[in-house]
Order: C-alpha cells, then structure tokens, then sequence
C-alpha cells in the first residue's frame, strides 16, 4: 500500500516569471484559452461542474455506498452471471452467433402468426425434427440444458 504524504517541499530553483511574460506568452494562445473558456462555460451550464464539484465534496459518502452496493449479495451474483455470460460470448465466433440472433429476432417477431398455426402435435415436432438444422439446434440447446446439472452429479 502507497505511504501517505506527510510532508511536501518546495522545489527551490522555482524560476520568478514576470507578470509581463506571462501575459505575452497567454497571448500567443488566446485561441487556446478561448476554447478552454468555452468547454468550462458549456460544463456550467450543463450542470457537469456543480455534479463534479458535489462527487469530489461527497466522495467518501458516496464510496461507501458504491462499495455497499457492489458487495451486496444480489450484485456479486449479477456482476458474477453477467461475468459468466461475458466467457460464452467471446468463445462464440461472432460469425456463427449472427445468424442465430437474426433467426431469434425474425421467431419473435413471428410468434403471432405461429400461434395462429395451433398446437404442435407429436406428429409436427418429429417432422420439423428430420430437419438438420433443427435437429442441430435441439442438440445445442439439450447440450447446454445438460450443463446446467452436470456439475451436480458429484455433490
């Protein structure tokens, strides 16, 4: 851990600047300096400088509560399965994960009309399984059911 700062001393070759060279060097930018007067005024009036100025006033208290919150049980749950979904997505090539989330998007979108269609008997379940990639995606999806008790059998 950082030791805290004690004490700090002043450089003593600290150049004397005259106000005279100070005021000429400020007025080779003066574009420079109108611009960052114009980011601090739009900052004001957006309320971003009052907000700054309340985090920094109240950063203790507002720690705390972040840290409260972070550790609490149901967000070390959400920060850890939103972790966990994280690991799958960058193992799944994007190229293959595309075609399946337009697939999902295009059967929700026609969820109306396939209700409209009536019950599935055991009949249409078998024909619509004869299709490979059907048949594929019931494997993907029995596979990953699979997953969710194989870790149990030990236990």
């Amino acid at each position: 851990m950082a030791k805290m700062i004690e004490k700090i001393e002043e450089n003593g070759n600290a150049e004397t600047v005259s106000p005279e060279a100070v005021m000429e060097e400020m007025a080779g930018h003066m574009e420079d300096i109108s611009a960052v007067l114009d980011l601090v005024a739009a900052a004001n009036r957006s309320g971003m400088i009052s907000f700054l100025k309340s985090l920094v006033e109240n950063y203790r208290g507002i720690t705390d509560v972040v840290v409260e919150e972070a550790t609490s049980q149901s967000n070390m749950r959400f920060i850890r399965n939103l972790l966990s979904i994280y690991t799958v997505l960058s193992r799944v090539d994007p190229e293959r994960l595309r075609p399946f989330m337009e697939n999902a998007a295009r059967s929700v979108e026609d969820a109306d009309r396939l209700k409209a269609e009536g019950p599935l008997g055991l009949l249409k379940i078998g024909s619509q399984l004869k299709d490979p990639d059907v048949s594929a995606g019931i494997r993907i999806l029995l596979s990953m059911a699979k997953g969710f008790t194989e870790g149990r059998k030990n236990k």
